[in-house]
């Protein structure tokens, strides 16, 4: 019951900060409200982890050019701060699972997700799943389920809480009935979760695709399980998100972006290894081990895997029933470019 209180601490924490945030900062003023009578130049924030891939991939491949969607890249956010970010108008798209949206929902900020980008692979394909929870070669734990066999508190390293990460270990752990305190989540950044492998520090780290791929080659892990273990085939959903405002403002601009965007997504599926290659190029990663995760090759919101999320969140005491519906969440505004 600590562990359950807790987490609902971080994730009120969570919706605070951004409400203090968006009053400290004012009402935020688009710098180009062209209403798509002149050109806008996008913002996002190409981070440094996998989540770039399709920005990597859709640069270099020419996808964003080719839909006249400039973009200025603002630079490094931390995991924890892109919601921040997208409520305070820094960046103009989220590319998130849905319990940040939810969490941005919470807190105020309006927003609806405009398409799908990741999805489960259809084909089993467990390489290319989302999550993957990895640990050492050697390691005492032959399988998710033996956690709870252990004599010891087992530590999980995750890059955020309030995100898939900790939610969908949350949802491994009820699955094979192991009890919450038989585990400790410890924040680290992805980039630096294979030194805390291999130095101890966590007994499994919670990995995207391309770094999983990289631990099992450079320090021949293994995994325990992936998101589809954890939620099925929702497990690997996550969503671009805008502002209700920005879409408003800059409908085709938006129109244009889920367009190049999703053809750079369309082009990881298809050539997994080539994208892996550019992400590991971009980020540092090791050569020829970091593969590009799945992604819907449609731009339409599953319904039924939405639910799943909603419901998840609400076993786990994030929200009450009732509290969202799946037409809460995203707008069918852009089905034309899906």
């Amino acid at each position: 019951m600590a562990e359950k209180k807790s987490s609902k601490w971080i994730y009120s924490g969570i919706a605070a900060f951004v409400l203090l945030a968006i009053a400290s900062y004012g009402v935020y003023t688009f710098g180009q409200n062209d209403a798509d009578k002149s050109k806008y130049t996008f913002r996002a924030s190409v981070t440094n982890d996998c989540t770039g891939i399709p920005w990597f991939v859709g640069s270099q491949q020419g996808f964003f050019k080719k839909q006249g969607i400039d973009y200025i890249d603002v630079g490094q956010t931390v995991a924890t701060q892109r919601p921040y970010a997208l409520a305070l108008g820094q960046i103009d798209v989220l590319d998130a699972d849905p319990l940040t949206l939810v969490n941005l929902l919470k807190s105020g900020v309006k927003v609806k997700a405009v398409a799908q980008s990741g999805i489960s692979p259809g084909d089993g394909d467990t390489k290319k799943e989302y999550l993957h929870w990895d640990v050492l070669n050697d390691s005492e734990l032959t399988s998710f389920e033996s956690i709870k066999n252990s004599n010891r508190t087992i530590k999980v390293g995750v890059g955020a809480l309030g995100c898939s990460s900790d939610l969908q270990t949350n949802a491994l752990l009820r699955k094979y009935g192991i009890p919450a305190n038989k585990i400790e989540y410890m924040v680290i950044p992805e980039e630096n979760q294979q030194q805390a492998l291999r130095e101890g520090i966590i007994d499994i780290a919670v990995l995207q695709t391309a770094y999983s791929g990289c631990a099992q080659k450079r320090l021949n892990a293994r995994s325990l399980a992936s998101s589809s273990d954890a939620l099925g085939e929702a497990g690997g959903m996550t969503l671009l998100i805008c502002k209700e405002s920005f879409i408003q403002s800059h409908p085709m601009t938006v129109e244009k972006f889920i367009t190049g965007y999703k053809e750079s997504e369309r082009w990881c599926n298809e050539n997994p290894r080539e994208a892996g290659n550019i992400t590991a190029d971009r980020l540092e990663l090791c050569e020829g081990g970091a593969i590009s995760h799945y992604y819907s090759d449609k731009g339409n919101v599953n319904e039924s895997q939405l639910q799943t999320w909603l419901d998840e969140m609400t076993v786990q005491g994030l929200i009450k029933p009732g509290d969202f519906k799946v037409s809460d969440l995203y707008t069918d505004q852009f089905k034309s470019v899906w």
